[in-house]
């Protein structure tokens, strides 16, 4: 399909059309309501990303992007008016860095855990993230502190070569936040060996949230 279309069917999945239509018209740019930019913000967000995502090869070589852990891809029947005119506002319109005029792969997360990810842009505090009233949906993000419990069979299939597994030692954070913040590099070892792998890698590995934990056991 044509990016314009794809997009059509991403930006209502990724916010609220009801968003276009928030806040006072007066002043505002296009005659719209100032909530409008927030979709257009989204529109060249996901543009960029679809785009820099095919540029760099696309998703597992076989598909120009995936529609779930990518961008969310619902299709034409949930499509807004509201969102496809703020596709078609923004059409053409891209991030890209600075220093090399590439596009940017302008991911990111409904949760940050409290600070954001370093990338191309330097990680920062995100106040918004931190649970202020426990219990409360809209002060509280329930991903903010997650706990998960990985089966020993996961562990095996993605460490096959260090044999039977002895310990997780996480030897570097980047120092950003709670625990020292997010994992940058963690030794697994085996019975047979060990190997070093980063935080995201081990994350994605083992199935994990983010990069940012603590093993509390490894037996």
């Amino acid at each position: 399909m044509s990016l314009q279309s794809y997009l059509d069917g991403v930006i209502p999945a990724e916010e609220s059309p009801a968003w276009g239509s928030a806040g006072a018209v007066t002043g505002a740019p296009q005659g719209r309501a100032w909530g409008f930019q927030a979709l257009e913000a989204q529109a060249i967000a996901s543009r960029s990303y679809a785009v820099a995502e095919m540029e760099s090869g696309g998703w597992e070589g076989y598909a120009s992007i995936c529609d779930t852990i990518c961008e969310a891809y619902v299709g034409e029947r949930f499509e807004s008016p509201l969102t496809n005119a703020a596709v078609a506002a923004t059409s053409g319109e891209v991030r890209a860095e600075a220093s090399t005029n590439v596009v940017a792969l302008t991911s990111y997360s409904a949760s940050s855990g409290g600070w954001t990810a370093q990338s191309a842009f330097p990680a920062v505090p995100d106040a918004g993230d931190v649970c202020v009233m426990q219990g409360n949906p809209l002060e509280c993000n329930p991903n903010h502190t997650w706990r998960t419990t990985v089966s020993a069979a996961l562990v095996d299939r993605a460490f096959r070569g260090v044999g039977q597994l002895v310990s997780f030692t996480i030897i570097s954070r980047n120092r950003r936040g709670s625990l020292g913040g997010r994992v940058k590099l963690i030794v697994v070892s085996g019975t047979t060996s060990s190997t070093t792998v980063t935080g995201l890698s081990f994350a994605s590995d083992l199935k994990l949230p983010s990069d940012w934990f603590a093993v509390t056991s490894a037996t």
